[in-house]
């Protein structure tokens, strides 16, 4: 395997499933980080023998200035483009990445979208629909990929720990779900053939359940009883990562995701995914009955 793929956005719960499985499957990777420091813990979190093999890069750069994007795409065969979550300037990031993919001469762009970037009610929804679109117009050969809610998302262990299961949201209310490691193994299986997978949009989803649901398996698979406990966004924003310290732009984002999450969900049909895995899709209790026994 000689396709050199760069990761935008390295450090993220994406990257740190694909990232892993692309090593060992032969990829060579170029990884973007915005820090020296979150470069040096993923080179750790990796390890350091692929950078010594040299099948890992460490690239250290800011996603909107273009000399650093023009760099870090020299050599490269397949942009994976993850934008940051809840950025204000996510678009630009995205453009400035496609243009110079475009004249430097990549041969494939897979995008990591969103599941119905049709729901602009949603900030990171709306934002992601343009880049969706530039990449489209781009005549660069490409796959969107248009991920849902995580499973990971779910602490299936500290729900466990504590007894209780917090959400800012209806735990009636259907979301759609997510198994990273299954979107990494439908990844992989785009790099394996790309020509195949050019000008393709695919939802991806695995099971869709409501908090209620998630809350009764766990419990059922972990012997232990599990509350369902409805926050509010004040209750929980300073134990969430990504809103330690965050702008009103991205308080604002995910107030919004709370409330839409209230009112419709986020649903969809994992045949699509049943399709490129080629078996069927982990389901939620597939993943939580995993999450215990690990």
């Amino acid at each position: 395997m000689t396709n050199k793929i760069l990761i935008t956005c390295a450090t993220g719960k994406i990257s740190n499933v694909l990232s892993p499985l692309l090593l060992k499957n032969g990829y060579k990777l170029r990884a973007f980080v915005h820090s020296q420091q979150s470069g040096k813990r993923l080179q750790e979190t990796l390890g350091t023998q692929h950078v010594d093999e040299g099948t890992l890069e460490i690239f250290v750069g800011d996603l909107e200035n273009k000399s650093d994007v023009k760099k870090a795409l020299e050599g490269v065969d397949i942009v994976f483009h993850i934008g940051p979550s809840l950025h204000p300037r996510e678009d630009s990031i995205g453009k400035i990445i496609i243009d110079e993919s475009k004249s430097t001469g990549v041969s494939h762009f897979i995008l990591s979208s969103v599941l119905h970037p049709v729901r602009t009610k949603l900030l990171n929804h709306r934002i992601k629909i343009v880049v969706e679109e530039y990449l489209i117009e781009s005549r660069l050969s490409y796959t969107i990929l248009e991920p849902g809610h995580f499973m990971q998302n779910t602490q299936i262990k500290d729900i466990t720990d504590k007894g209780v299961m917090n959400l800012m949201y209806s735990f009636d209310e259907l979301q759609g779900y997510l198994d990273l490691a299954d979107y990494a193994e439908v990844t992989l299986n785009i790099l394996q053939n790309p020509r195949h997978h050019n000008r393709a949009t695919y939802e991806l989803l695995g099971d869709n359940r409501t908090g209620r649901e998630v809350a009764q398996l766990i419990s059922q698979y972990s012997g232990k009883e599990i509350k369902c406990q409805l926050c509010q966004f004040e209750d929980l924003k300073d134990k969430i990562p990504m809103l330690k310290d965050a702008n009103e732009y991205v308080q604002d984002g995910f107030a919004r995701i709370m409330f839409y999450y209230n009112r419709w969900g986020l649903t969809g049909n994992n045949n699509i995914l049943r399709f490129l895995l080629g078996r069927e899709p982990t389901s939620v209790e597939d993943y939580i009955i995993k999450t215990l026994k690990s």
